[in-house]
């Protein structure tokens, strides 16, 4: 019962933001054509390059490491795929175990922690392009794996005891399969950003464009538009406000998660954990916001 609720919930929301979408492309047509082309070019130039290899790494090594380390440490396994590949990754991994006979609170808790921002998405986008600074980067890297390994100990002392349970071993996927695995994954990720970019650009009735107020609007909604918003803002700003979108990720991630998660997971431990993750990157990023230059 709970599932079917939870399922029903994540379809509602789907439902609703593309019926927005469709709304305002009657509208506006011009702004949300204008929005997703945006949204097809980052996805081009930056998403699928940064991702799709990872995600197919992800796919295909995570079995064969779970496996050879015979279940033991798959929270730390996870927790490192997470990093290096990128999301959905920890919502694959934790559909992996669920579907292996893992506990579903121990599934709910690797799904709440394990879903960041890759390495080289942070440093080449966040740092690089948008804050235009490399040290930017390398800090909002080394911020993004404390403040995930504070959500990862915090999230474990919210959940029942029960959820410690010997992990089964893996099914390992071919390289082939973790191929069409990986682009069925990049199509969800690009269509999703492509909704929600246009849903975003529906904030310019309200706050102009390079505000404040609208890039904060865009990175709640979808991070990686919200933080090329920000980088137009003050720098010490900027890099806050782009700390806090990494951390947060982004409602359209959520869904993307929920999708993967086929509505069997737990959504609020992932919403609480990205919540504090956000609350605390953005605090670590005020303290040293005067270092980076």
């Amino acid at each position: 019962m709970k599932q079917n609720s939870e399922k029903t919930r994540v379809r509602f929301l789907q439902a609703l933001a593309i019926g927005a979408c469709y709304v305002w492309l009657i509208v506006r047509p011009e702004d949300a054509s204008l929005a997703a082309a945006g949204a097809l070019s980052l996805c081009a130039k930056v998403i699928v390059p940064s991702l799709f290899v990872n995600m197919a790494l992800a796919a295909y090594l995570f079995p064969r490491i779970a496996n050879a380390m015979h279940g033991k440490h798959t929270a730390v396994t996870a927790f490192v795929c997470g990093i290096l590949c990128g999301f959905p990754v920890g919502a694959d991994i934790a559909v992996r175990l669920r579907e292996g006979g893992a506990d579903g609170n121990y599934c709910d808790y690797i799904n709440s922690f394990s879903n960041n921002a890759s390495v080289s998405f942070v440093l080449s986008f966040a740092g690089i392009g948008a804050l235009k600074s490399v040290r930017a980067g390398i800090v909002l890297v080394l911020l993004e794996i404390v403040s995930a390994g504070i959500c990862a100990f915090a999230m474990r002392m919210l959940l029942p005891p029960e959820c410690k349970v010997p992990i089964p071993i893996q099914r390992e996927l071919s390289f082939t399969e973790a191929l069409r695995k990986a682009i069925s994954g990049m199509a969800s990720v690009c269509a999703s950003i492509i909704v929600f970019s246009c849903l975003s650009s529906a904030a310019t009735l309200v706050f102009n464009e390079g505000s404040a107020m609208y890039a904060l609007l865009h990175g709640i909604l979808e991070f990686s538009g919200g933080i090329a918003d920000a980088s137009v803002l003050p720098e010490r700003m900027a890099f806050v406000v782009t700390a806090f979108f990494v951390g947060w990720s982004g409602l359209c991630v959520a869904l993307q998660v929920a999708a993967v998660g086929r509505g069997r997971a737990n959504m609020s431990y992932y919403i609480i954990s990205k919540a504090l993750q956000g609350v605390l990157m953005a605090g670590m990023a005020a303290v040293t916001a005067r270092f980076v230059p």
